[in-house]
């Protein structure tokens, strides 16, 4: 029997930023004395997509794209003769250990519906006259999104708008108009998105609940310039509506553990706020987006802001100054790293002579915040 195994040196969870040096071994256990003729290790990294879609005469059409982002070829056991030449290992066993200067540039992990961007280390086993054997790992690579170092923009409040006047013929109602505001539009997993629903409704139609959700939003690009876009409802809150005149709502949400924002060629990830005010009488409900960053360093500090006079004229106030939404950076600790949400366990090590089964689920940082912080 062969077993083969690989692990990562002091880093047991097998995550690693892009830019740094992946170590490990290639631990391989022989019950008897076997002969090879090479045992080779294969560090890479991979973008790839694909899908199907039918038209309207139900031809099904397929489309896919790929992006090699890593490649490095080990040979760890090789005879010193000719190609044909194979080499016997004793019983017993045998570590390989090997190093790689990860590139700065790659992006992150992540397992998608339609593709995913992987990271694996494959020990190969190239056997005389039998199929090669292989053993499998994936680790996930953080591409560091510090958001304090983009656009300004993130650090600062967002708010979204709607105002609409709902027509019942021979009459005309009121306006209804909601606006939205958060103090700031960057965030990490750990962190307390805090949203802010002013409603004034002058129509005559009934406003029944605000549901709040974090949405992903992952775009695949095919090699051809088709895109298909996959929308996920990550987190959310409700808030049934009592008095759907003039109403004030205070809504958290706790960002669970997902990747960061990531761009590649084939694949890119991105995140936003959805406000849905579901309104009675049959009529469709209205939605407010506001664009979020989700990054993998928190802000240091966030502004303290109010609606001005102008913002609050027409529409009343929201009663509340809005503090800090990340702390500081003495009242974070570093972060933990928990499985992706919403992500299916993949095996890795599909090989078809595969030694043994790899799931793996990759991992992202998730902040714990300081008592006493306003988020």
């Amino acid at each position: 029997m062969t077993h083969c195994e690989i692990k990562f040196h002091n880093n047991s969870l097998g995550i690693y930023y892009a830019g740094q040096t992946l170590a490990g071994s290639a631990e391989l256990r022989l019950e008897k004395s076997k002969k090879l003729k090479e045992f080779i290790l294969t560090i890479s990294g991979i973008a790839e997509i694909s899908w199907t879609e039918k038209d309207g005469d139900g031809k099904e059409s397929s489309y896919s794209g790929s992006e090699k982002l890593l490649e490095a070829v080990h040979v760890l056991i090789k005879p010193k003769g000719s190609e044909s030449d194979t080499i016997e290992i004793p019983a017993g066993t045998h570590v390989y250990n090997f190093e790689c200067a990860l590139p700065s540039t790659l992006p992150t992990s992540f397992e998608g519906y339609h593709g995913h961007i992987r990271y694996t280390v494959s020990a190969t086993i190239v056997r005389p006259w039998k199929f090669n054997q292989t053993s499998k790992a994936a680790f996930t690579v953080l591409q560091a999104l510090d958001l304090n170092l983009g656009p300004e923009l993130v650090r600062q409040p967002s708010k979204a708008e709607f105002s609409k006047r709902f027509c019942c013929w021979p009459c005309s109602s009121g306006p209804l108009h909601v606006t939205v505001r958060t103090p700031i539009a960057g965030y990490v997993p750990g962190q307390i998105i805090h949203v802010m629903v002013l409603l004034d409704n002058k129509s005559s139609v009934t406003v029944n609940c605000l549901v709040t959700s974090l949405v992903r939003i992952v775009t695949y690009i095919s090699s051809c310039g088709k895109t298909n876009v996959d929308t996920k409802s990550i987190a959310s809150v409700e808030n049934v509506v009592t008095d759907d005149r003039t109403d004030q709502f205070s809504q958290h949400m706790v960002v669970p553990s997902i990747a960061p924002n990531i761009s590649c060629s084939v694949l890119n990830v991105s995140y936003e706020l959805l406000v849905t005010i579901k309104v009675g009488c049959c009529r469709i409900s209205p939605r407010l987006r506001i664009p979020l960053t989700i990054g993998t360093v928190p802000i240091v500090a966030a502004p303290t802001t109010v609606p001005t006079a102008e913002e609050t004229a027409n529409y009343g106030t929201f009663g509340a100054i809005f503090g800090p939404s990340a702390p500081v950076a003495d009242s974070v600790d570093p972060p933990t790293y928990a499985e992706a949400v919403s992500t299916t366990s993949v095996n890795v090590n599909d090989h078809a002579n595969a030694i043994g089964v790899q799931s793996y689920v990759p991992r992202y940082p998730v902040y714990k915040f300081g008592a006493g912080v306003l988020y």
